[in-house]
């Protein structure tokens, strides 16, 4: 499952940037990480898509009106966001900077150069909704599929890369304990509960249907994740046929 699977909502049009002779770009190649990252204060942003995009559009004049660095005893301002997404408490993926950009996010030369900055718009001791936090989850995963690197090994905190705090007293030890997990076994039996269960073609609602089954049916199948239904992100893939997948919801372990 990669990034394009992913319902994310792009806004780079939508924010500010800075023409800069210091932005430079990689080879997508190069990417073999992402750093998780939060406000630093606790935000007010209502559970909303246009206040979370109003709040990423102040971040973002707020990282091009901001001094980074000096060359020669000139200011160096910034020439955009500094994080490539976001994810909101509505459990929305905003695509904020491409991912070719080497952003100035978190304090390292080869961890700027290497990773792609994912940014949580909470602060202080503020919990991400199961949304959020689920969605962010499905993004790094994501990421890690489409440029062929180990996500829980190569997913850091910000802390992790150079001295800093983010991302938080929350988020880092939610992130450790997620990359601590052990991984779910490769392959269960599972049984339909329901009459009239679409198996899709990807794990999401978008996907069209390949099949439907009655309750009883069971079949051989592996947990991956997509799209979150009710806070689940679980969908589980038939092994064998490769048919397609159903929500978690709709199955249980036989």
């Amino acid at each position: 499952m990669g990034i394009a699977s992913l319902p994310i909502v792009d806004i780079r049009h939508l924010l500010l940037r800075r023409p800069s002779r210091y932005l430079v770009t990689r080879l997508l190649k190069l990417i073999t990480g992402s750093v998780d990252h939060y406000n630093g204060p606790e935000t007010a942003i209502a559970a909303s898509i246009d206040a979370e995009i109003r709040h990423l559009q102040a971040i973002a004049h707020y990282h091009v009106g901001k001094i980074w660095g000096y060359a020669n005893g000139i200011a160096i301002y910034g020439h955009g966001i500094m994080y490539h997404y976001a994810v909101g408490a509505t459990g929305t993926i905003y695509w904020l900077r491409n991912l070719s950009d080497i952003l100035w996010h978190c304090g390292h030369g080869t961890g700027n150069t290497t990773t792609v900055a994912v940014h949580t718009p909470i602060g202080g001791k503020q919990h991400p909704t199961d949304k959020q936090w689920n969605a962010k989850v499905m993004l790094f995963e994501a990421l890690a599929d489409d440029r062929g690197f180990n996500v829980k090994s190569n997913t850091k905190g910000h802390m992790e890369w150079g001295q800093s705090e983010c991302p938080g007293p929350v988020l880092m030890p939610m992130l450790d304990a997620w990359r601590k997990e052990p991984a779910a076994p490769v392959i269960k039996r599972y049984r339909i509960k329901f009459n009239d269960a679409n198996c899709r073609q990807g794990p999401g609602l978008n996907f069209p249907v390949a099949a439907t089954f009655h309750a009883g049916h069971e079949f051989d199948g592996k947990r991956i994740l997509g799209q979150a239904i009710n806070g689940n992100p679980w969908w589980i893939h038939r092994a064998i046929d490769g048919l397609g997948m159903f929500h978690e919801s709709l199955c249980e372990e036989v």
